[in-house]
């Protein structure tokens, strides 16, 4: 896996299975939480980065005709971005339905296998 099939991954049950089963360290028939779309289930992915002593930085921007979540992994030092992931959406559409579980999911996966 590489970070562009990352990048292009969407929320749902396949990048969730992932993320439970490589990231939360979870057995595959265990129930599967949907952490690329729910705040609450990503959150314990947030604090497994910090457990890593990584910085996560999770930032929200709205601009004239949209906005979006950048999602960032620092290094120990948290001077350099190793990893970033993003969403973007134009008004209206949605706009009001995107959060940042997709881009922590994908930065974590990112991690996880070490991709440059």
């Amino acid at each position: 896996m590489n970070k562009d099939d990352i990048l292009k991954m969407k929320a749902g049950q396949e990048l969730d299975a992932l993320i439970h089963t490589e990231i939360m360290g979870y057995d595959p028939s265990d129930f599967i939480n949907r952490y690329s779309t729910s705040i609450r289930a990503v959150w314990n992915v947030v604090q497994r980065l910090f457990e890593s002593q990584q910085e996560i930085r999770i930032r929200g921007m709205t601009w004239y005709d949209g906005g979006g979540w950048v999602v960032e992994l620092m290094d120990v030092f948290s001077k350099k971005v190793l990893y970033s992931a993003t969403v973007e959406v134009l008004y209206p559409d949605d706009y009001y339905n995107v959060d940042p579980c997709l881009p922590i999911c994908q930065v974590a996966l990112m991690n996880h296998y070490r991709i440059k």
